[in-house]
């Protein structure tokens, strides 16, 4: 009780702000993937979706919707909001407690619909096949086309708030390879490398690091800087094939590790214990005077 007396309210605060982000930074599921079985070339079974969260650490996959389905994409906004996005352009909103899927609205058979992500505001774009960056009503469903970003065939973007861009992916299926590039909200694209990998169809971060997924269940790193993505591990528990994922804004700023923050909390309580030690002392030789 004296120790709790002697505590400033600055480092009570200090150390449950501390204990807060260390739950935060404990290893956790902060990506989202969406899957999907794929019959034939161009053909995926409508009933073989799968919602589910990732643990990156272990590459476990664990849905909670099954047989749903097949959103190509996934978008998560900053109060923990879960949409989808189907081919021709549905967007539904998801509840990961229940496992229920709810249609919102759109719809549309022009083009194909891939990529889906919010920005820094809580605005929501996608892409389509044919490289165009859009911006989505998510009351609504309904898109607008911004521009055309002179890339084909976009399969995913996830907004850095660092740079204020999206981060996207440039992967042609059957092809040899995909690319990495920026895009402004305005949709002017910037190609930064190639990744070094095919079909990569899914980008999502985790704790400051880009992370990338296959369409046959691969997780990669992505070096921002120059595109290339390096095999970190397989992805287990997935019938099917990876379609998109997801993260949330804050996941794009990496957050200090438990033990920098276990060190944090000691020497929180060490100085609030000095300062006690120092004011007891000089109490104690003020009752001898």
């Amino acid at each position: 009780m004296k120790l709790c007396k002697g505590l400033t309210v600055a480092s009570i605060g200090a150390v449950i702000t501390a204990c807060q982000i260390l739950g935060s930074a404990l290893p956790g599921q902060a990506v989202i993937l969406s899957t999907g079985i794929v019959e034939a070339p161009g053909v995926v079974d409508v009933n073989s979706g799968q919602v589910g969260n990732l643990d990156v650490s272990t590459g476990i996959f664990t849905p909670f919707i099954k047989g749903g389905l097949p959103f190509t994409d996934l978008a998560l906004n900053d109060t923990g909001e879960l949409f989808a996005i189907t081919y021709n352009r549905q967007l539904y909103s998801i509840n990961p407690s229940s496992g229920s899927s709810t249609f919102i609205g759109g719809g549309d058979n022009t083009t194909v619909y891939f990529g889906l992500g919010f920005d820094k505001n809580n605005g929501l774009y996608t892409t389509d096949l044919n490289g165009n960056f859009y911006s989505v009503n998510e009351s609504t469903g309904s898109a607008s086309l911004i521009a055309n970003t002179g890339l084909s065939f976009i399969s995913d973007i996830v907004f850095d708030p660092r740079i204020n861009r999206f981060f996207g992916l440039s992967s042609i299926v059957g092809g040899s390879d995909s690319t990495l590039f920026s895009v402004d909200l305005n949709g002017a694209a910037t190609p930064i490398g190639n990744v070094g990998s095919a079909d990569v169809l899914g980008l999502a971060y985790d704790n400051g690091t880009l992370y990338a997924y296959t369409n046959d269940r691969r997780q990669l790193i992505i070096n921002e800087t120059t595109g290339a993505g390096v095999f970190d591990k397989n992805i287990t528990g997935i019938t099917g094939e990876i379609f998109g994922a997801a993260s949330s804004i804050s996941e794009a700023k990496s957050v200090p590790e438990p033990t920098t923050l276990a060190g944090t909390i000691s020497a929180i309580f060490a100085s609030s214990l000095m300062k006690l030690k120092r004011t007891s002392k000089h109490k104690h030789k003020l009752s001898h005077k």
